[in-house]
């Protein structure tokens, strides 16, 4: 149990970030709450990645932590 802990760990910090666009999308001001939970969560996740030496999961954080920013930008440009 020991070793599957951080992926646990991390699989909760990812679907933390995916779940904060629900406040995106249903709640006014909902885009300052999605970038903050986003960015916390991708951080933070992609330090838990780092250490387990795993770099598709680092990845992965990476993209959570910037989907927020590249989602304003398209409905900015769109």
């Amino acid at each position: 149990m020991k070793e599957k802990f951080p992926y646990i760990v991390y699989w909760f910090l990812f679907l933390l970030g995916l779940h904060s666009y629900w406040q995106f999308f249903f709640v006014d001001y909902g885009v300052i709450y999605t970038v903050f939970f986003t960015f916390i969560s991708g951080l933070f996740g992609g330090m838990v990645a780092l250490v387990l030496r795993n770099y598709k999961l680092v990845m992965l954080s990476f993209l959570l932590l910037i989907s927020p920013y590249i989602i304003i930008l398209g409905m900015h440009y769109v």
